[in-house]
């Protein structure tokens, strides 16, 4: 003969971690969209290290290139450890075509300075001579720096410059006025915060 269960004994056993089921979900869904914005940000950090790192409004004996004259000229810095292909990227100082000009397939080294001339034809550009076919204003200007994911990598607005003075970054991000300006290298030369010194 079968023996009969009671209902005590067929009744599912109580889980004592049932009642903080709720609990436990709110905690692996929070630790997910941690972890989510933890890739986020160091996808955008990786993304990052590319500066517009000195801009000259009004050049006339600082700068001059052959083919061009005394352009205007802006100069990015690359200060990660890996080259980066800029192709694809653009540079602009308008918020609406931050694409005004499009790198074609050039290379910025690591811990490396790059010169974009604002003059000359971008039609006609190279490697070695990027022209962006348009001129910046002394009278100040924002320029854009964005991927080719159109994500604004940089955004600097830069005041109204004197001829022959650069709008330059410091080693801590900070930007001043440079009377000596050092395209294509660092900015070793002294920056004030003064744009009459």
């Amino acid at each position: 003969m079968e023996e009969e269960l009671t209902f005590d004994e067929i009744r599912p056993r109580h889980n004592p971690l049932d009642k903080y089921r709720n609990w436990l979900f709110l905690l692996f869904v929070l630790l997910l969209l941690a972890g989510v914005l933890c890739y986020v940000f160091l996808s955008a950090t990786e993304q990052g290290g590319l500066y517009i790192n000195e801009v000259m409004l009004s050049n006339d004996t600082t700068l001059s290139v052959d083919a061009l004259g005394s352009p205007d000229w802006v100069e990015l810095y690359n200060s990660t450890d890996r080259d980066i292909n800029l192709e694809g990227y653009g540079l602009s100082d308008h918020a609406k075509t931050v694409y005004q000009f499009t790198f074609p397939n050039v290379t910025i080294e690591a811990g490396g300075y790059l010169v974009i001339y604002f003059a000359g034809d971008a039609d006609n550009t190279s490697q070695e001579l990027l022209c962006t076919g348009t001129s910046l204003s002394r009278t100040g200007e924002t320029l854009y720096l964005a991927d080719a994911n159109n994500t604004i990598l940089d955004l600097k607005e830069i005041p109204a410059l004197q001829t022959d003075v650069s709008y330059a970054r410091r080693d801590d991000g900070t930007f001043g006025y440079c009377y000596l300006a050092t395209p294509g290298s660092k900015n070793a030369t002294k920056i004030s915060d003064e744009p009459n010194n």
